[in-house]
């Protein structure tokens, strides 16, 4: 059985940002189309993701940590990014979640980044507890 890790504390993160991410054209098109701070949003939302590209869907926080000095409606943004397929969203225990389908792809985590125990999105579109063998899951 897996030993359940410390407790986590949430905090932003380092993360890395290629320049093309500056020139992708379907963010571009969905930030003028939406008249919101799209690509700064996604590049910031980056920081509040864990090691696999989950996060915590919270527009205050999201508001509160990337654009601290800014009135930006950080739910129209996320909701924007679901809409153009950057982002999916889905509710575990009533609490919804976030993440980025292509994380890994565009991030290279080390191993000193301690689980968050957020739940994840597998494949079949079935939700599963953090802390938990994923393989356990996948059939």
């Amino acid at each position: 059985m897996k030993k359940k890790p410390k407790p986590y504390v949430e905090q932003p993160r380092i993360r890395t940002v290629k320049p093309q991410l500056f020139k992708h054209e379907w963010l571009y098109q969905t930030e003028k189309e939406t008249q919101l701070p799209i690509r700064l949003g996604f590049i910031g939302l980056f920081g509040l993701c864990d090691a696999e590209g989950y996060f915590k869907w919270q527009p205050g926080r999201m508001r509160a940590e990337v654009f601290p000095y800014e009135s930006v409606d950080c739910e129209a943004l996320l909701e924007a990014l679901r809409r153009a397929h950057f982002i999916e969203k889905f509710v575990f225990e009533g609490e919804s979640f976030g993440r980025i389908p292509s994380w890994l792809k565009h991030q290279v985590m080390g191993d000193q980044e301690p689980e968050t125990g957020l739940p994840r999105l597998l494949p079949s579109g079935e939700v599963v507890p953090g802390f938990v063998e994923l393989e356990d899951f996948e059939n």
